[in-house]
């Protein structure tokens, strides 16, 4: 699977071209800091073919 991550402050354009790309909202984070809240939304879409594999990134 591939994981990006956005803040809540997505605009509607990038919302679409995350979606269309076949990107899936995982989950949806709230830190409590300090100086207020921060949210971060995590999308995912299953691997595709052209992906290089995990195992083949040097680390």
């Amino acid at each position: 699977m591939t994981f990006t991550q956005t803040t809540d402050r997505l605009t509607k354009h990038d919302a679409r071209r995350l979606t269309s790309g076949g990107f899936s909202i995982e989950y949806i984070e709230t830190r409590h800091t300090g100086h207020g809240d921060e949210t971060v939304v995590v999308w995912s879409r299953p691997s595709q073919e052209d992906d290089i594999p995990e195992d083949q990134i040097p680390y």
